[in-house]
């Protein structure tokens, strides 16, 4: 694809090569609030302080995209025929990076919802998801720098598997017998956690996807 040559010739330049890496340091960061996101669910971490390190963490990121922002239209502003696709491309896979700060500060409102903690078979359940989630956040990020086709492939794949998975445990949950409290916070929780598999798997395909084709996978259009 044109845009995996544009993102080995970025690299060249210094201008938009400091795009590229404010653009990983926004990946990383959202990896970090996410992971802070689990550990409210799984490993019962004071949501106070989860709070406020994913809060702390988002005012970076929100800095970080205007920044990008500010730097791709100085750039076609000055070279007005050039990049002009990959520019586009970086404004939409920037804010998906954006919008996962969003999801885990929604993950904080959950957990400050739950009565209970996730127990039982919901919890290996939900356990297992966030791990399968979190292992998106690397691939992700070797799927966009490396430029790699393969690893863009299966992040795609991937995200197309949990949002089915995530559509049948929503299904599932209001079929059950569960609490009102915990029913509303599992939807919740699959909800959120499919959109940020969607955000991943929005940025890679990037890779392999024409511009007018980012968002969808392989032809089958997004699952919402």
């Amino acid at each position: 694809m044109l845009f995996r040559t544009l993102i080995q010739a970025w690299r060249g330049g210094s201008f938009m090569n400091q795009v590229l890496q404010d653009f990983e340091s926004m990946l990383l960061q959202g990896e970090g609030m996410f992971r802070a996101s689990k550990k409210l669910f799984l490993e019962e971490k004071d949501i106070e302080a989860a709070r406020e390190e994913i809060r702390s963490i988002d005012v970076k990121v929100n800095k970080t995209e205007r920044k990008i922002r500010k730097r791709l239209v100085e750039h076609l502003s000055v070279n007005p025929e050039e990049d002009t696709m990959a520019t586009l491309v970086m404004m939409s896979v920037v804010k998906d990076a954006e919008r996962i700060g969003d999801y885990c500060k929604n993950f904080v409102e959950v957990a400050e919802l739950m009565e209970t903690p996730l127990s039982g078979n919901w919890r290996t359940f939900f356990s297992r998801l966030f791990c399968d989630v979190e292992v998106l956040f690397p691939q992700t990020r070797a799927a966009f720098f490396e430029t790699s086709k393969d690893h863009a492939s299966r992040v795609m794949e991937e995200d197309y598997r949990l949002a089915k998975l995530c559509d049948e445990k929503v299904e599932e949950v209001a079929k059950s017998d569960l609490s009102t409290n915990q029913a509303v916070c599992y939807v919740l929780l699959l909800r959120y956690l499919k959109r940020v598999a969607a955000h991943l798997g929005n940025i890679a395909s990037a890779v392999v996807q024409p511009v007018h084709k980012i968002d969808f996978l392989g032809g089958r259009g997004r699952v919402d």
